[in-house]
């Protein structure tokens, strides 16, 4: 081996993260082989990524309801826990059952705390060569050089705190504390009774923030710029006049139909007739825009923005189905709404002018006193890891720039084309919001990426680095069904690892088949003429380009433009991954007995019967089965 000679330790895997995705590939990938010399590498002091310990606050809860938030091996009850499932899981909670899996699942004795990975060096086949900074005492750091033959990065899209810089409006002279919301479990002085703060930002974390403080008795200003994106959605947990768990209606396929959607398996007659019906005849469309705007309704109803002028600053810039994971559950055990109306929670529309001695300058409202300013500004999704050799991440398919950006190449725009021909009712999506001046000013340079990932299935990396099967990415999406989804796709990235994709083979007969991506002919005519797809290198470039395209055409008042970000089409993305694998995506229709009233019976669960956790009870067994039996 070429590189073992120059590195300090050679791994055939390394797991980057111990949060839910980490956790979740190191389990599956043990499971399946069970000899492999592995390590977990996570730069905090403790597991469980954003619900490590140090990020925990008080009042914090999942968006999830509690059976929408477990892997399907490991129940809640197994870590001892015991939440009904009409509440939402507490932020200790959740890093109680991360804790309880990993000691479960023998993974503690793989995660090495406190070693940050600081670039990963492609080495060709013989995998990358990662620097890994070591934490150690008092303070002080050594770099070691591993080599991992193969490599999942897991940390997600939420690891790296997106923080303004304030330097400009004077932030060096503010005296008080400025931190980002994933640290207010650091700063415990911040929640006494009798502070003022600042909330900046309109996101969930920001709704969340301000109903810590103001539960806490702390006066909360809560400043959202006029040149941003607003408030974002917030629904109950249950939504509907029937009062439907969100969960349950996200996760029913008939309901999964009227969302536009290019990707999935293979589908039945019926769901094939019923999109086609819904999504490319005018009176489908109308039943589609009926659909979504009667459950926005219903959150406008329950929210009830007009009850003073303060809550109707809450009221969201945009409709809600232009939106994906931007969006949130109202998880709080009292109305927040109710805290806004009372004045323990001030709105404010506005600019910030300058920052001096505790006071926030606002264009509009002038200067207000507070005692710290908790930034609630997102994350920073482009990979923490430096990727080598220079420019690899475009091929790689992570962000990059492209100084051409606001010129579209041929096969995107052919892309945009096919899909919005398939779908129509995306030619008449709310425009994406137009550039704005930046939140986190004076912390991005002229060349920060502005493409987005164009991961093939969100998780391998482009032809030709496909082909080595050593490097694949864990988590890089936004839906409602995060433990779900990795579960999938650690089995998915498993077997990709070993050349287990019958549809990546380049001699197999069902090498990824176009009817993957549900285009009818006479939209994909276009983008056929615009690419090649001849070859599997080819297919895999087309398909990454749709399905990355549609992200950004589906939900452009989401994050859609940058990386993949989905609610409704969360079932047929399961879909698509399972049939990859050989495994029947139909998982109600499976567990029906043969005949005519088994098939019957079969379809309307199908159609009506929201999936959960049990219908994926047990899949790396079966696929590991159903090897064997292929095998033998």
């Amino acid at each position: 081996m070429a590189s073992a000679e120059k590195c300090d330790e050679v791994l055939e895997l390394v797991i980057i993260g111990s949060g839910i995705s980490g956790l979740c590939a190191a389990k599956t990938y043990q499971q399946l082989h069970p000899s492999t010399q592995y390590a977990i590498l996570e730069a905090e002091k403790s597991l469980g990524g954003v619900w490590a310990t140090d990020h925990i606050y008080p009042n914090l809860h999942t968006n999830n309801l509690s059976p929408f938030f477990e892997y399907s091996d490991f129940p809640a009850s197994a870590a001892g826990l015991n939440i009904p499932s009409d509440k939402h899981i507490p932020g200790k909670a959740v890093n109680q059952y991360l804790t309880a899996y990993a000691k479960h699942f023998q993974l503690n004795q793989h995660v090495r705390y406190g070693q940050r990975v600081q670039s990963a060096e492609y080495k060709g086949k013989d995998g990358w060569l990662l620097t890994v900074a070591s934490a150690t005492p008092p303070g002080g750091t050594i770099l070691r050089r591993v080599l991992a033959q193969k490599l999942i990065v897991g940390a997600g899209l939420c690891s790296r705190p997106k923080l303004p810089s304030f330097e400009h409006l004077g932030g060096s002279k503010f005296s008080a504390p400025i931190f980002h919301g994933r640290d207010m479990g650091n700063y415990a002085q911040s929640f006494e009774r009798g502070n003022a703060v600042m909330v900046y930002g309109g996101t969930k974390m920001a709704w969340d923030a301000a109903y810590a403080y103001a539960s806490e008795g702390v006066k909360v200003h809560w400043l959202m710029r006029k040149s941003g994106h607003g408030p974002c959605w917030m629904a109950p947990g249950k939504v509907t006049p029937l009062k439907l768990c969100k969960e349950n209606l996200v996760m029913t396929r008939l309901l999964t139909w009227f969302s536009p959607c290019i990707w999935g398996g293979r589908p039945s007659w019926l769901e094939q007739w019923t999109r086609d019906a819904l999504q490319r005849t005018w009176l489908g469309r109308k039943m589609v825009k009926g659909l979504f705007g009667a459950i926005q309704g219903d959150i406008g109803s329950h929210n009830n923005y007009d009850r003073c002028a303060e809550t109707a600053k809450l009221r969201p810039w945009t409709d809600w189905m232009s939106v994906a994971g931007g969006q949130g559950v109202l998880s709080f055990e009292r109305d927040i709404f109710g805290m806004v109306e009372s004045g323990q929670i001030q709105i404010h529309i506005d600019e910030i002018t300058e920052l001096r001695n505790h006071d926030v300058h606002l264009q509009e409202a002038g200067p207000i006193h507070v005692d710290a300013m908790v930034c609630c500004t997102g994350w920073d999704h482009t990979p923490s890891i430096k990727f080598l050799p220079e420019g690899v991440e475009k091929h790689l398919g992570l962000p990059y720039f492209d100084p051409n950006f606001s010129i579209p190449d041929k096969a995107t725009s052919a892309a945009d084309e096919a899909i919005t021909t398939a779908l129509p009712i995306l030619k008449h999506s709310p425009a994406a919001p137009v550039p704005r001046s930046n939140a986190c000013a004076g912390s991005d340079t002229d060349r920060s990426p502005n493409q987005p990932y164009r991961l093939y299935r969100f998780m391998a990396p482009q032809a030709p680095y496909i082909h080595d099967r050593n490097i694949a990415f864990l988590g890089m999406q936004i839906n409602f069904g995060v433990p779900l989804t990795v579960q999938i796709q650690a089995l998915w990235i498993a077997a990709y690892f070993n050349h287990q994709l019958p549809s990546l083979e380049p001699n197999s007969p069902s090498a990824l088949p176009t009817a993957t991506a549900t285009l009818p002919p006479d939209s994909e005519k276009p983008l056929l003429d615009s690419i090649d797809i001849s070859t599997l290198d080819a297919r895999i470039r087309y398909e990454t380009l749709l399905h990355t395209e549609f992200c950004k055409l589906r939900f452009p008042w989401g994050f859609g433009a940058r990386f993949p970000d989905f609610v409704f089409e969360l079932v047929p993305y399961l879909d698509m991954l399972l049939t990859d694998l050989g495994l029947d995506a139909a998982r109600k229709m499976q567990q029906e007995n043969a005949g005519i009233w088994g098939w019957i019976r079969g379809t309307v669960r199908e159609a009506l019967e929201p999936y959960g956790k049990s219908d994926y009870v047990g899949l790396v067994e079966e696929w590991a089965r159903k090897r064997e039996t292929a095998a033998s």
